[in-house]
């Protein structure tokens, strides 16, 4: 914990000096995020165990984020990016019965993401571009609940069988296009997120991955 934490501290100094870059971006997302790892196939194994199911499946979530950017051009083709956002991530499972009763779990979280990513920009035309982008991000886990649905019942609880990992690293990667638009720029990015470090503390290569459907503008 006490590495992640100066990771965070020195992560921390590198986006405050994006933050004075010259564009500023805005954006929203549609995200899926699941689970992944031999420690969440332990997991799943443990809730079947425990809830006395015939058999436990991995389920992704969906959800939404918002965030900004702030970009520092370095060449024509080189910039840096310091974000921050809103984001839900997550994951569930869904345990299926003897009797045929299937009961679903989603895992949900909001996150504060910090990434620092570098782009890589070519033209594709006039005025369009396409990039590229890779670096790492922090989270911050902000609230996690569970919510839990067993045939016609719903229900919400707090994380089943263990406390999540309150700061996590992530390596993100994405491609994206920018285009011209009254005065601005839009842009649409496909971005994906996989965590470093375990996700659910107890089991070890236990960690989230997250696909990200970006619009935004700038």
């Amino acid at each position: 914990m006490k590495k992640q934490a100066a990771y965070f501290c020195v992560f921390i100094m590198l986006v405050s000096s994006a933050l004075h870059g010259n564009e500023i971006a805005y954006y929203s997302a549609l995200t899926i995020s699941s689970y992944a790892g031999p420690g969440f196939d332990d997991y799943l194994d443990d809730m079947r165990s425990r809830e006395g199911a015939e058999s436990a499946k991995n389920n992704p979530i969906i959800g939404v984020s918002l965030g900004i950017i702030a970009e520092k051009q370095l060449s024509n083709s080189l910039s840096t990016r310091g974000e921050l956002a809103l984001s839900a991530r997550g994951g569930g499972y869904l345990l299926k019965y003897e009797d045929g009763r299937k009961a679903s779990t989603l895992l949900s979280e909001i996150n504060l993401q910090i990434p620092f990513l570098i782009r890589y920009t070519t033209s594709i035309g006039d005025n369009n571009k396409l990039y590229f982008i890779a670096g790492p991000s922090f989270s911050i886990l902000l609230i996690n609940k569970a919510f839990i649905q067993d045939g016609a019942e719903f229900s919400m609880h707090s994380f089943p069988g263990t406390d999540p990992t309150l700061i996590g690293l992530s390596a993100v990667g994405g491609i994206g296009v920018e285009l011209p638009f009254s005065g601005k720029k839009i842009f649409f990015e496909l971005r994906a997120l996989t965590e470093l470090n375990d996700s659910i503390t107890g089991y070890s290569h236990a960690h989230q991955r997250q696909i990200c459907f970006i619009t935004g503008i700038k």
